[in-house]
């Protein structure tokens, strides 16, 4: 912005609309740099502009939504960046809905974002403020601040608060994964350290992929617990025994970031090109 940066100075008006600048030693933004994963992608960054943030203004986000989902199939395939090395995938469902589930199954951020607001807006998929924190929290984890901003929005609210705390006592292992990610990100301190750790290794044990995989982020970081890369591959590869497709990146980009392994690394070089 300092240097005449037009679209820098649109970011930090947006950002101050939002109410959302941390400062400069956030934990928040130290989390999203040490998330490697977040440097592989390559972004249509245009949805983290779209003005989501008033909650009494649900109706202006539904119309936001569907003007997106109603795109053309081919349009929609672009914009979430979709329509490069595809044309011998056959995506099962070609409808709006089809390609945000199949772009947000193949790990694109603005995706899942859609998803998480539909979730808490009820338009098109049923509202839930838990569903839609999960999908803040893994769209945030890839990079989108704008669910970053939605997610720490939704802390702010007592009935998602109370809501979470009750699921999360039931063992729930989707609440207990966003009560735990809340905290490594800080942004709520209503548990300690050990006790986000302890949801996250509960739900790992229901068998909740999201959880695999931000334990092993946690580890991987060294957030909530000390850094050891062993156990943060330990659990995103539980995660990758169960089809997750973030994890099997999680761990081959981790493997090629990794200066001091000296190993043949032309096998995850063959995941990451498969993966795009």
């Amino acid at each position: 912005a300092k240097a005449g940066y037009k679209p820098a100075n649109e970011v930090i008006e947006q950002m101050k609309k939002s109410g959302f600048i941390p400062p400069s030693d956030s934990s928040v933004t130290n989390d999203v740099k040490a998330d490697e994963t977040a440097q592989l992608i390559d972004q249509q960054w245009d949805l983290d502009f779209y003005d989501f943030e008033n909650p009494t203004k649900t109706k202006d986000s539904v119309v936001t939504i569907n003007k997106i989902l109603s795109k053309s199939s081919s349009e929609l395939k672009k914009y979430f960046g979709i329509d490069e090395g595809t044309e011998n995938v056959k995506l099962p469902d070609t409808t709006g809905i089809g390609i945000l589930k199949f772009a947000a199954e193949n790990g694109s951020p603005e995706a899942i974002l859609l998803i998480g607001k539909s979730y808490e807006t009820g338009e098109n998929f049923p509202k839930s403020l838990i569903a839609a924190a999960s999908n803040y929290l893994r769209a945030y984890r890839l990079g989108s601040y704008k669910a970053g901003n939605s997610l720490l929005r939704l802390v702010q609210q007592d009935e998602f608060i109370n809501e979470l705390k009750i699921r999360a006592n039931k063992k729930d292992p989707e609440a207990m994964y966003v009560f735990a990610g809340m905290t490594a990100l800080g942004f709520a301190n209503i548990l300690t350290n050990e006790q986000a750790l302890d949801l996250l290794k509960d739900a790992v044990v229901k068998k909740h992929i999201s959880s695999m995989i931000e334990l092993g982020i946690c580890y991987s970081a060294g957030t909530l617990v000390n850094k050891n890369l062993k156990e943060a591959f330990k659990y995103w590869q539980q995660a990758k025994d169960l089809g997750s497709r973030e994890a099997e990146i999680r761990i081959a980009f981790a493997i090629l970031a990794d200066s001091t392994n000296s190993a043949d690394k032309s096998e995850q070089i063959k995941i990451l090109q498969k993966s795009s």
